[in-house]
């Protein structure tokens, strides 16, 4: 049985509604003109917003050393990324040949196409499955990616030769890659089942690292999953999952630990399922996201903090000190704020606004740079208003108050839907992105992943590193360095509020006049506008069989609907 779908907003790019991460979409009629879509917002004069981050400056020194891959001898000597706010047009480039380097002309970085769907076993399209997810496994030797019916393929990250289809995945598997291992994968049955698989891919052999069968505080528990977007703490320890009953009844949530092979925190949540969950880098925090409002829990969930008061298009990283951090965008906020919270500190950081003199934009984050904390990669698509700086292309976002900014390539890609977002991920150094591109045509299909390489030092280290204390699950003390959060309350809320009550009490904001930027504690709900841009990715098919060949079907016949 598939389940009820639920209604999201009026989407004004494609004048649609969507239903769900099933991507099905109905007419709605909705403004696509300047302030009608943001009828809350102030918006800044160009020369302000241009004066309100950082000025272009001179970029350190660094080696030009590429480690393999198709552009290890693209760099010349001195080759500095672009810094600052660079306002320029996407440049007009023929679509390249599989392979072929292409030269960013503005950013002069190394773009290289790295799949051909039309030729290549991937049908209809191949293409970078989504932004809060690496493709590259442990050491840059392969990448994945998804294609129509469900199946996912395996690349040479280096060679860029498709090696074969993955024999065990299929549709919403929850793929990832194991952070030590290059070989290593893990996967869930469609759309989650009842246990946790990893496979090598060298040789197919498929083990079972988790198996929650009776073991779960809910007998009826059937699939058990991030909804796709989450990802375990950065050492495949810790596992955030939400729980549903084979009639996609949403139970409740939990947090398992691998190493130890056993249930460390579970939460009812009385029919009310986040839009997804994902364990925090360090393995201290577990974050569901409700369509209003994304919180912070302890793995044993005895407490929380609010990050958000909505939903948005986030991803959680690391600082230079070692602390989690959330990164999203808030559409209520009068500037239509990209924004971080520290998980530790509990505090609140404005890094640029997106609504600029009538414009904004729709953009993923991708935080998975683990051994380059403090930066996020920002990636922009279907602009709304006149043309700005920050539009239609993928830049490296620094996580502290008036931020750095480095530009690193246009996407080129003219978005048609769900499937021609780019979506662009990058690997633990920041030292390669893989985004989705149709390369400038009409079609929501016709489209491939690109390869970005960057020099080791192209994004610079920000700020000095401490130990990461890591969260032990042998122990329900508190984190050391854990902000003061609220009990979970006794009963999370009822599926008729679509998430729990915002933590009023943490209202309170202050501003940093020294340096520009607005700090505010969190539960900040100002505003009451919702995000006109945000997507969803896939609802529940109905599938839970472990046999590939069911997966695929029941993946094909989801990405044959619109995933």
């Amino acid at each position: 049985m598939i389940p009820p779908l639920v209604a999201l907003e009026c989407d004004p790019v494609r004048n649609s509604r969507a239903y769900g991460r099933a991507k099905v979409r109905v007419p709605c009629s909705c403004s696509t003109e300047g302030d009608a879509m943001y009828p809350n917002r102030k918006l800044l004069p160009v020369a302000l917003a241009v004066g309100l981050l950082a000025s272009v400056a001179s970029a350190p020194t660094f080696s030009q050393t590429v480690s393999g891959g198709p552009c290890a001898n693209f760099y010349a000597s001195g080759f500095q990324l672009p810094q600052g706010q660079v306002d320029a047009a996407v440049p007009n480039l023929a679509r390249p040949a599989k392979g072929a380097i292409t030269t960013d002309p503005v950013f002069g970085t190394c773009v290289v196409r790295a799949t051909q769907h039309d030729v290549e076993p991937p049908t209809t399209f191949a293409r970078n499955d989504y932004s809060r997810r690496e493709p590259f496994n442990a050491d840059m030797s392969y990448f994945f990616v998804y294609s129509d019916g469900g199946y996912w393929h395996l690349y040479d990250a280096n060679t860029l030769k498709y090696i074969k289809v993955l024999n065990g995945p299929a549709g919403d598997a929850e793929l990832q890659w194991d952070p030590v291992d290059p070989k290593k994968l893990y996967f869930t049955p469609t759309n989650g089942g009842l246990k946790l698989y990893a496979m090598n891919v060298d040789t197919g052999a498929i083990t079972t690292v988790a198996d929650f069968t009776g073991k779960l505080p809910w007998p009826s528990a059937a699939h058990v999953w991030t909804k796709s977007e989450g990802s375990p703490s950065r050492d495949g320890r810790y596992w955030g999952l939400m729980v549903d009953d084979a009639n996609w009844n949403s139970l409740g949530l939990i947090v398992w630990d691998t190493v130890q092979n056993r249930l460390v925190g579970s939460m009812s949540t009385n029919g009310n399922r986040p839009d997804h969950i994902s364990m925090s880098p360090s393995g201290r925090w577990v974050v569901p996201s409700w369509l209003d409002g994304t919180y912070a829990y302890t793995p044993d969930f005895s407490r929380r903090v609010q990050l958000h008061h909505s939903s948005e298009h986030s991803d959680l990283g690391v600082l230079p000190n070692g602390d989690d951090v959330y990164v999203s965008i808030d559409f209520q906020a009068n500037l239509g704020d990209i924004f971080m919270v520290d998980l530790d500190t509990g505090v609140r950081t404005d890094l640029m606004p997106t609504y600029i003199s009538g414009s904004a934009t729709a953009l993923h984050v991708s935080m998975k740079a683990f051994n380059k904390p403090g930066w996020a990669l920002i990636g922009t698509y279907a602009g709304t208003g006149p043309h700005r700086w920050y539009m239609d292309h993928l830049f490296a976002l620094e996580l502290k108050a008036n931020p750095r900014i480095y530009n690193i390539a246009f996407h080129h890609s003219n978005v048609a839907g769900y499937w021609s977002e780019p979506q662009a991920a990058v690997n633990r150094d920041f030292t390669r992105i893989l985004f989705n591109s149709n390369w400038g045509s009409s079609s929501d299909t016709d489209v491939d992943a690109y390869m970005v390489q960057l020099p080791a030092g192209a994004v610079p280290a920000s700020g000095l590193k401490k130990r990461l204390a890591v969260y032990d699950s042998g122990s329900t003390a508190a984190p050391s360095s854990s902000p003061a959060v609220e009990p979970t309350p006794a009963t999370p809320a009822s599926s008729a509020s679509n998430g729990p009550a915002a933590n009023d009490d943490d209202s309170q904001q202050t501003a940093n006049a020294s340096n520009g930027a607005r700090w505010y504690r969190l539960g900040d709900t100002a505003g009451t506008m919702k995000d006109p841009l945000r997507e969803h990715r896939h609802a529940p098919s109905g599938a839970s069989a472990v046999d590939a060949t069911t997966q695929r079907r029941r993946g094909g016949e989801r990405a044959d609907s619109a995933r």
